[in-house]
């Protein structure tokens, strides 16, 4: 699998949802042959990609049932950073911000704070805790970024 260092803040569609099930302990990273990205998340088969069941698609960026649960648990509240106009119609940009909660792999005090910005709350949400939990940059396969 060809893999490649990208910047947590301009992670997003499958790639970003790769890296929040990466952030939850996710295993076992594969490509079927139906063109799907799987992977094993707490024993269970689950796939990037809508259209499948509830129990196996997996998208926190874009689904508020996967990612509004995660948002809860790890306290990550959101504020506007700006609105401005992009042709013809006013885009709000959100700030997602968290302190870790838990043992987190790479913080380095338990004053940091953490923050994901966003066109929508679960992607400013879900960069903020990719941020907390693997850092500024992330490892992913090259596929997904295409």
């Amino acid at each position: 699998m060809n893999c490649i260092e990208v910047n947590t803040c301009d992670l997003t569609g499958r790639a970003l949802d790769l890296a929040v099930a990466m952030s939850e302990g996710a295993t076992n990273l594969r490509f079927d042959t139906v063109a799907c990205w799987w992977f094993t998340l707490n024993g269970v088969d689950r796939v990037l990609s809508s259209g499948w069941s509830a129990a196996q698609n997996y998208c926190p960026s874009t689904d508020w049932n996967y990612g509004g649960p995660l948002i809860g648990r790890e306290l990550i509240s959101f504020s506007e950073v700006c609105s401005r106009e992009k042709d013809g119609r006013n885009v709000t940009s959100w700030l997602a911000t968290c302190r870790p909660i838990h043992h987190f792999q790479n913080y380095t005090s338990r004053n940091s704070v953490f923050s994901g910005e966003g066109p929508t709350h679960l992607i400013a949400a879900m960069r903020c805790y990719v941020a907390s939990k693997l850092g500024d940059r992330v490892s992913i396969p090259k596929d997904l970024l295409q």
